[in-house]
């Protein structure tokens, strides 16, 4: 728990301005924060809340702690639900927006950088072509984020209060990371034309969890760093399918899964599979597999009488 102390502080450090003019609102109930001359930082503890980044920085939210139900919307893509480890990583430029909800206890750190400083860390960088972040919702634990970011967070909860200097460097050493990591450059496919491999396994993990909700390839895109044009592209190069391809046949598969249950209805496989009625199954499944959900329990039951009776004659 945080001191009484800091408890107490929270109104009076909650928002504050740095020299520049960044500003980070976190509500006085669920953080802290505090200013520099480079941008502004601040620690968020709750059990149920949400923000709206503007684009007067570059925000940065690392997870101190595993979310289940963290819903989050980069830029235009539609407002997605999904488990998050500890170290998980929201990534949003000047100029995109970003939406964070959640109704589970979640814990992070948010941060926003300057344009300025970030020009200027990326031209201390040789292989750093610009300053551009790639958007987006990066799953895979940044060990080295998540190390800066509780050191952030020891620093804004001090009793003392947090220290400028300390701040700055901190700010300074986290864009740096950022930048070599997570910047348009340092994100660009892979040099045979396919989705960067962490790409492709934040990807795939995303798809492996959410198949059977609504998605979209925006989205799915903003995952990735890229814009959808590209990211489609990538995708198949990488996959062997479009997007759209890739997510039918997992949805298939798990209704083909769900059928060999005597118990399971047609109606039902469909629902829990991501299909939108028994008929959007049936006809996609004749498509794609060359024979219906019927004749998939009928195949099952079939195999498990010959099992049963092979027991019985045993």
């Amino acid at each position: 728990m945080l001191s009484d102390a800091v408890e107490a502080n929270r109104d009076t450090i909650s928002n504050q301005d740095g020299a520049d003019g960044f500003h980070l609102s976190v509500p006085p109930d669920i953080g802290v924060g505090a200013a520099t001359a480079y941008g502004a930082a601040s620690h968020f503890r709750s059990p149920a809340g949400s923000f709206e980044l503007s684009a007067e920085g570059h925000f940065v939210a690392v997870l101190l702690a595993a979310s289940r139900d963290l819903a989050i919307a980069v830029g235009d893509g539609n407002m997605a639900t999904l488990r998050t480890p500890c170290g998980t990583i929201v990534v949003a430029p000047v100029g995109c927006e970003c939406q964070l909800r959640w109704s589970e206890p979640c814990e992070g750190v948010i941060v926003s950088l300057g344009d300025e400083i970030m020009h200027e860390i990326a031209g201390s960088e040789a292989d750093l072509a610009s300053s551009s972040l790639a958007p987006g919702l990066y799953r895979e634990p940044d060990a080295v984020a998540l190390s800066l970011a509780k050191l952030l967070r020891d620093e804004l909860i001090r009793e003392a209060g947090a220290n400028g200097l300390s701040l700055d460097a901190l700010l300074r050493v986290l864009g740096l990371h950022i930048l070599r990591r997570y910047s348009c450059s340092s994100r660009r496919e892979d040099v045979r034309g396919r989705l960067d491999p962490r790409a492709a396994r934040e990807v795939q993990s995303f798809l492996q969890e959410n198949f059977a909700r609504k998605l979209s390839v925006p989205a799915l895109a903003a995952l990735a760093g890229l814009s959808t044009g590209r990211f489609i592209q990538l995708f198949k190069a990488t996959f062997g399918q479009s997007p759209h391809q890739y997510v039918l046949g997992m949805r298939l598969d798990y209704a083909e899964n769900l059928l060999s249950d005597p118990d399971m209805s047609v109606a039902e496989a469909a629902y829990l599979s991501g299909f939108s009625n028994q008929s959007h199954l049936t006809s996609s499944m004749r498509k794609h597999r060359q024979r219906t959900p019927a004749e998939v329990q009928r195949s099952h039951r079939s195999r498990n009488f010959a099992g049963d009776t092979a027991v019985a004659q045993k």
